[in-house]
């Protein structure tokens, strides 16, 4: 998990871009012509700012148009209209305002939600546009994912209390991604145990409050992370016990310790990687 600068794009200009594409004569085209509609939409744009900064966004309720998607959502703009904005025009290859969404994924090659496992391939909608389409086109709603986390754990999960709500990489608070609260266990009979396993979990620091410790573990299991950085560092152990193995036979045991934890060093405070050589670390001061 790691923090991310909101996309530097200039409300106007979007509206100008999407307007571009779109034939005289369109319904939406005229909407977005209109000066009060606009406003309106921006309106929304800025509650949602100001409820991510304060960790609200659980706040808004879920739009609810049961089976007709030509209700109205914002002014006359329909439910069905606002996600043909994201699917027709913005995302869609060709089009001029693509060129924001092309600028949006490439402010992170590595997946903000997952914490590097994963390479950005497309965007998410942080509030999901099948429940709030009036973000649908929103820069600061839209998130580099990998299509793991996005089409695999993610989906379209959306909270409805605060603390079920994931770390959202352009707002949240900084102990998200400053202070470490993902930590492995190192499970073998010795330091080079073949059949030796990471088994990843949360513990956030004490004086956090309650809502912030569920929120990660909430995180945590939506995304998945324990399995998928359990396969990461097995994965990468192959590899590794052999080397350590190496360094076992020519160093001291604080040596050795010491090059675990220079290891981790190197890495982002809460990073699948990083967490592995600090549990090898405590495993050999521990056990030897």
């Amino acid at each position: 998990m790691f923090k991310l600068l909101q996309p530097n794009c200039n409300k106007l200009s979007l509206i100008s871009l999407l307007l571009e594409n779109m034939d005289d004569g369109m319904h939406i085209k005229g909407e977005l012509q209109d000066a009060q509609t606009v406003q309106e939409l921006f309106n929304q744009w800025s509650r949602y700012d100001s409820l991510a900064k304060n960790q609200q966004l659980y706040s808004i309720p879920f739009v609810n148009i049961g089976n007709n998607v030509n209700a109205p959502v914002l002014k006359n703009i329909s439910y069905h209209e606002f996600i043909l904005l994201y699917t027709n025009y913005f995302s869609k290859r060709g089009k001029t305002v693509r060129r924001v969404y092309d600028e949006i994924l490439s402010k992170s090659d590595r997946c903000p939600f997952c914490g590097n496992i994963g390479h950005s391939s497309q965007l998410d909608h942080f509030l999901p546009k099948k429940y709030y389409p009036q973000y649908s086109v929103y820069p600061n709603n839209l998130i580099p994912i990998c299509r793991d986390c996005n089409e695999g754990f993610k989906k379209i999960h959306s909270a409805r209390l605060e603390e079920e709500q994931l770390i959202h990489p352009y707002f949240n608070k900084d102990i998200f991604f400053d202070e470490q609260w993902i930590y492995a266990e190192y499970q073998a009979t010795s330091l080079d145990d073949p059949t030796a396993t990471l088994r990843y979990f949360t513990n956030p620091p004490v004086y956090w409050d309650d809502i912030d410790k569920l929120r990660v573990n909430k995180h945590f299991d939506i995304l998945g992370l324990g399995l998928r950085f359990s396969i990461e560092a097995n994965n990468q152990l192959q590899t590794l016990i052999p080397q350590l193995n190496v360094l076992n036979a020519n160093l001291s045991r604080n040596q050795l310790a010491d090059f675990c934890q220079e290891s981790a060093l190197n890495r982002p405070i809460n990073h699948w990687e990083r967490v592995m050589y600090q549990a090898i670390y405590n495993y050999i001061i521990q056990v030897g």
